[in-house]
């Protein structure tokens, strides 16, 4: 799969860049990452934090493709955006990465580990710097 096929399959579609939207979703990321950086990451809180800033960079990607005029639906063309059309493999990685771990906490209630979780939340907000950086 690549960002073409999303296109195709009506995953990834064009749409009118909304300046309004993309500044409330920027705001949105904005606060929940510094939520889950003003927060002591422990072993009660370790998938909620990453789950949290998961979401923030999921909100800042969107406003990404917004800008570039574009409507993602689905995580997965979200990062072969920022393979294919942005052409970074190493955000694609840590957001692709990060994206099947999200999967398996929400959705099979996966516990990991406070460390996994401080280095996955450490790579998610690289990949936010650097978005941040050229929006």
């Amino acid at each position: 799969m690549d960002w073409n096929t999303c296109i195709k399959e009506g995953s990834a579609i064009r749409t009118e860049t909304d300046k309004k939207k993309i500044e409330l979703l920027l705001n949105a990321s904005k606060r929940k990452i510094n939520f889950v950086n003003t927060h002591e990451i422990n072993d009660s809180n370790q998938e909620i934090l990453f789950s949290i800033t998961y979401e923030g960079i999921l909100e800042l990607l969107h406003a990404f493709v917004m800008n570039d005029g574009y409507f993602v639906n689905n995580h997965i063309c979200m990062g072969y955006y920022l393979k294919d059309i942005f052409r970074n493999k190493e955000l694609f990685d840590i957001f692709d990465s990060c994206r099947i771990v999200r999967n398996n906490v929400i959705y099979t209630g996966e516990v990991i580990s406070v460390d996994f979780a401080k280095r996955l939340i450490r790579e998610l907000n690289y990949l936010n710097e650097e978005i941040i950086r050229v929006i």
